[in-house]
């Protein structure tokens, strides 16, 4: 789950990605392209 991966990076991933409109309980591999693209530029420490 993502939520799951997420936590060693993020303090709240259940939070985050329910913002992002992705499921929390997704697996890595279900995500589509652009559900990709929008974690990792949330993610990007340099915007």
């Amino acid at each position: 789950m993502l939520r799951s991966s997420l936590k060693q990076l993020w303090d709240s991933p259940e939070t985050l990605l329910k913002t992002l409109g992705i499921n929390p309980e997704a697996r890595a591999e279900t995500l589509t392209i652009p559900q990709f693209c929008t974690l990792a530029r949330a993610l990007d420490p340099a915007k």
